[in-house]
């Protein structure tokens, strides 16, 4: 059973003269004043500014899946990358518009390819249902999730969408709740993964600007039943991962994310049982 379920160095120059006259000395003429350098906040607190304009970020995940049936083991490497472009069109409820440019899958060294059937660039909306609520898609629409691959490809991008508070400081944790609906091998997929995300420092970036490093902890659980080939099939699992994004408060825009994830799940029908454990690792970069 094949499936693509599938983060300064300053420099300090010192300079010292003597200058000698003949016999003489010269007394040092006075420094010049220092430029004023603004002083970067590392401390906090931070205000978060809204964000504005069109963002873009890609997606990618390598994750290594093995299927464990009654007669074998089997192990792959699937390997997915997503383009995207968004903008944030609503504050309450937050709603957001954009395009799905890129999305490819690859199974082991094989070619990384398009799924059939998903036609790009695909537009796509979404809306957030309440406080502390991940997004739920409107396009495409739910109903279309096992007909065409878009809503699937589209659910990575869940880890981009974080609503973050307006004031922040070290310390300071918020949560919030993600439902998604994918499709694999024409069963829906329901997943609800609670998310915990904690602001645990600033640092300096490019010298210039203060990047904010918030931790973010997932538990979720996946359930899906369906039919395949006439035979009712049941899918029951559980996740758990984290990541560490990279927040630039000024502009209210994440900048990179990594982490790492790990899902376990049983696939059961009259005839046979198969566990499935997948470990992914996903890089984002805005």
């Amino acid at each position: 059973m094949r499936r693509a379920s599938l983060l300064a160095a300053g420099s300090l120059v010192l300079l010292a003269g003597c200058l000698s006259g003949g016999t003489g000395s010269r007394t040092p003429a006075p420094a010049a004043p220092a430029a004023n350098v603004p002083t970067l906040n590392t401390a906090g607190p931070w205000r978060v500014s809204a964000p504005s304009g069109l963002e873009k970020v890609a997606i990618t995940t390598t994750a290594v899946v093995t299927i464990t049936s009654d007669t074998a083991v089997r192990t792959d490497t699937v390997r997915a990358s997503l383009g995207a472009s968004y903008t944030w069109t609503g504050a309450s409820p937050r709603k957001v518009d954009g395009l799905l440019t890129d999305y490819r899958v690859a199974l082991d060294t094989g070619l990384a390819i398009t799924p059939g059937g998903l036609q790009l660039p695909r537009p796509y909306s979404a809306v957030s249902k309440g406080l502390s609520s991940g997004m739920t898609f409107t396009l495409p629409a739910e109903q279309t999730a096992c007909a065409e691959p878009a809503l699937s490809a589209l659910q990575a991008l869940q880890e981009a969408w974080v609503e973050v508070p307006a004031d922040l400081r070290v310390g300071l944790e918020w949560r919030d709740t993600v439902r998604t609906l994918s499709c694999r091998d024409r069963v829906p997929l329901h997943g609800t993964t609670v998310r915990r995300f904690e602001v645990t420092r600033g640092e300096v970036a490019d010298g210039r600007r203060v990047l904010l490093i918030i931790e973010r902890s997932a538990r979720g659980r996946l359930t899906g039943d369906g039919e395949q080939f006439g035979e009712k099939v049941s899918i029951r699992g559980e996740s758990s991962g984290t990541m560490r994004y990279a927040l630039d408060p000024g502009a209210g825009r994440f900048v990179r994310a990594e982490g790492t994830s790990t899902l376990a799940f049983t696939l059961t029908s009259s005839r046979r049982t198969q566990s499935v454990k997948q470990a992914s690792r996903v890089t984002l970069v805005w």
